[in-house]
C-alpha cells in the first residue's frame, strides 16, 4: 500500500510543503508572542513594517492607524494567557513568497483569578523576506459567537 498525502496535503519536498509549513511555523511563533507580557518587543522581527493587526473587539491597527499597530502593542495590548488552534488551519498559497492561513481557535485571559475564554476564527496572511524567514502581515480574529 503506497502512501499518498492526505487530500489537499501538498506533496513533501515540493515547495508548496516548504511554504505550508514555514506559514505554519510562523503562526506558531505569532501566537506565542501574541501571548507575551511585551509582545512588540518580540513580535516586530516576525511581523512586516505594513502589518495590520484587527482584533476581536473590530479595532484594527496598522501604521497608519491611531494609535499605531506598535504604540498598542507597546501600551495598550492585552495579552492572551493562552490559546489553542482547532484542527489543522486552511492554507492557501498566494504566490511563491506569501501565503494564508485560516482556522478555528480558542483563547484565554486570566482574570479575576478565572481564564475566561473567546472562540474564534483566525485569518493570518505571511509574506516570505528574501532571506527565507515568513513574516506576518495581516492577522485577523473574529469572535464567534
Amino acid at each position: 500500500m503506497s502512501s499518498s498525502p492526505e487530500p489537499n496535503e501538498p506533496k513533501k519536498g515540493t515547495i508548496l510543503a516548504r511554504n505550508k509549513e514555514g506559514t505554519t511555523e510562523a503562526s506558531a511563533i505569532l501566537w506565542r508572542f501574541l501571548c507575551d507580557d511585551k509582545p512588540y518587543k518580540n513580535l516586530s522581527k516576525y511581523i512586516t513594517k505594513d502589518a495590520v493587526l484587527a482584533e476581536p473587539d473590530r479595532k484594527v491597527y496598522s501604521n497608519k492607524s491611531e494609535p499605531s499597530l506598535q504604540e498598542y502593542l507597546e501600551d495598550g495590548y492585552e495579552p492572551w494567557t493562552a490559546y489553542k488552534i482547532h484542527d489543522e488551519p486552511d492554507f492557501v498559497e498566494i504566490d511563491l513568497m506569501s501565503s494564508a492561513l485560516t482556522y478555528r481557535v480558542t483563547t484565554w485571559k486570566l482574570k479575576g483569578g478565572q481564564m475566561i475564554a473567546t472562540e474564534g476564527m483566525c485569518s493570518s496572511v505571511f509574506r516570505q523576506n528574501a532571506g527565507g524567514d515568513w513574516k506576518c502581515c495581516l492577522h485577523h480574529m473574529a469572535k464567534i459567537e
